[in-house]
């Protein structure tokens, strides 16, 4: 079971290019490891809704998983004493442990939630001036759009619609979380 053919819409699998391109500007803003990790959740969302194999499913995931973990550690590095390759560190172990809950979809949205919530913490530990507010207020005008598709609140044709704007308020979001 992979994605419903109306989240094969050109548009959905189009506007996955929007965490790639996210990624080169990042690079260039010196941020390596999370351009990496926006660059992988753009080929394998994209690859995902591409093929809507179910296999694939587990890319899409993991970049999404990738980056909240990224940014965590980022924003850490900043607020904390703690060196970054000692996050690093912990960040790769993080992912050792997420590997097993990688086609377990419950686990999936239960870790991505708790990933949500520790980007939002050490956002705010990194930079508690407001700008994580304006990602929550981004993130919740997504969870709208994506609700019309989880809800049956539209025409199936118009899945891939929805979710494309899911991708692109998400990717804007996520900029919102990473301390500069």
């Amino acid at each position: 079971m992979g994605a419903s053919p109306y989240q094969h819409s050109k548009f959905s699998i189009w506007t996955n290019l929007a965490y790639s391109i996210t990624g080169v500007l990042l690079f260039l803003m010196e941020l390596p490891v999370i351009a990496l990790s926006f660059i992988t959740l753009g080929i394998g969302s994209f690859w995902y809704h591409n093929t809507g194999s179910r296999n694939a499913v587990v890319f899409d995931y993991f970049g999404m998983f990738i980056v909240l973990s990224s940014i965590i550690v980022h924003n850490l590095t900043i607020a904390t004493l703690l060196s970054g390759p000692l996050l690093y560190v912990i960040f790769f172990l993080s992912l050792v442990c997420y590997s097993p809950f990688l086609k377990k979809a419950q686990w999936n949205f239960t870790l991505i939630g708790i990933g949500f919530i520790g980007m939002t913490t050490s956002a705010f530990l990194a930079m508690p001036w407001g700008d994580p507010l304006i990602g929550i207020g981004l993130f919740a005008l997504s969870l709208f759009f994506r609700s019309f598709v989880v809800l049956n609140l539209t025409k199936p044709e118009n899945e891939g619609f929805y979710h494309g704007l899911w991708h692109l308020l998400t990717c804007l979001a996520f900029l919102f979380f990473i301390a500069i």
